[in-house]
């Protein structure tokens, strides 16, 4: 059975995704990250899944 992850469309491996792209996003921008991550999330529409899954980011970078 499908696990059910806050949007029905999401794949189950998004969890895992957003963390690689986490780590690029720290790569990339060193100590910047968190405010390009803010910066995602303002673009996101409320209801938008990429709202979540920056969110996300968001919470693995902060807790490094």
């Amino acid at each position: 059975m499908r696990r059910f992850d806050y949007f029905t469309g999401a794949r189950d491996t998004w969890r895992a995704s957003a963390a690689r792209r986490a780590k690029q996003v720290k790569l990339d921008h060193g100590t910047d990250a968190m405010n390009y991550v803010r910066d995602r999330i303002a673009r996101a529409h409320w209801t938008s899944f990429q709202r979540r899954r920056w969110s996300y980011i968001r919470r693995l970078l902060e807790r490094g």
